[in-house]
């Protein structure tokens, strides 16, 4: 039952009077509509379209055939290697010459990490290879090839042709 206060009591004469009145008002009633804002859901979605694209756009350049992959993947047969160190300079000037062809060189066992673990002193393993200094190619048989080379010098000493 609903109380109405002595003013709201005049405006009606009767109970049946009220009654009907809070009846028409229930009638009548409709719950308001929830706002929707499609410009903002549509710009959420432009957005997540856009990271969405940038990611496969980014994986598909990185899955593209490097320059030097065929001339990576000889170096890499020849069984010479690279022993470098995170810090050094002249080490990322050398991977920089292969460009994304590198990763045939890491992923095929030809590139030595002599400071691993962000450390700055040379592992054991690259001081009893004989390592001095980084960069360092070295043949499979353990001859030093040469410091930072171009890859035309890589080319003439592990006799891989270079594209």
């Amino acid at each position: 039952m609903i109380l109405l206060g002595k003013k709201s009591r005049r405006k009606f004469k009767s109970k049946e009077n009220i009654q009907k009145v809070i009846e028409e008002e229930k009638n009548n009633y409709t719950r308001p509509k929830p706002s929707f804002n499609g410009k903002k859901y549509t710009s959420y979605l432009v957005i997540f379209a856009l990271i969405v694209s940038a990611v496969f756009l980014v994986r598909y350049v990185n899955s593209l055939p490097g320059k030097h992959d065929s001339f990576a993947q000889c170096v890499v047969d020849s069984g010479s290697k690279m022993y470098s160190a995170w810090w050094c300079s002249h080490c990322r000037e050398q991977k920089a010459l292969f460009g994304k062809s590198f990763k045939i060189i890491e992923k095929g066992g030809a590139h030595v990490e002599c400071s691993p673990d962000g450390t700055q002193t040379f592992s054991q393993y690259c001081i009893d290879q004989g390592v001095q200094g980084t960069p360092t190619w070295m043949s499979a048989d353990g001859e030093v090839l040469g410091n930072r080379m171009s890859l035309e010098e890589l080319s003439s000493k592990t006799n891989c042709p270079l594209n």
